[in-house]
């Protein structure tokens, strides 16, 4: 498999870097409807929540705390299978893209179950709290986000306008 892809050298607009997925820089543009009514557009990207994303990575920060100081072999696991997942793609220079990414999500799911469990254990009622606010906007993400996951028509002023989140003009909704 190594050398497959590290034979390949094409190139692509949309591709990413292993470091641009881990912080959801750059999404892949699977669909663009050019002949949608007029004010309106459909197009589907693949990319991930942004808020299990960043939150995930928080979640490894604390899952590396947790194998250090506590020796928990939990943590220590979920470290192991999320760079397990990640790290056979850095050496790789070919065009790679965001949806090899998505098997290491996985363990940002599990690395932040791993978070709430150790919230409840320390406050059931606050770490409840926590992980239902969480749920609920992670919820409310992908509603906001729903249009251009799913490839549904939506106002050009939609996309443009509230999903644009980074400066850097990756995410061209």
């Amino acid at each position: 498999m190594y050398k497959y892809h590290s034979g390949l050298t094409t190139g692509h607009r949309f591709s990413a870097r292993w470091y641009e997925w881990i912080i959801d820089w750059k999404p892949i543009l699977y669909y663009r409807n050019h002949i949608a009514e007029a004010g309106t557009r459909a197009t589907l990207w693949a990319f991930t929540n942004p808020l299990i994303t960043w939150a995930g990575l928080g979640a490894l920060a604390a899952c590396f705390t947790g194998a250090i100081k506590r020796r928990s072999h939990t943590a220590l696991f979920i470290l192991i299978a999320y760079f397990s997942q990640l790290l056979p793609w850095v050496p790789i220079t070919r065009a790679t893209f965001p949806y090899h990414y998505f098997p290491s999500m996985l363990f940002l799911c599990v690395g932040m179950a791993y978070v709430f469990n150790r919230m409840l254990e320390r406050d059931e009622k606050k770490g409840l709290r926590h992980m239902v606010a969480f749920t609920a906007v992670s919820v409310a993400l992908f509603v906001l986000f729903y249009p251009v996951l799913s490839g549904t028509q939506a106002p050009d002023w939609y996309p443009q306008y509230l999903l644009r989140w980074l400066p850097n003009g990756n995410w061209i909704f």
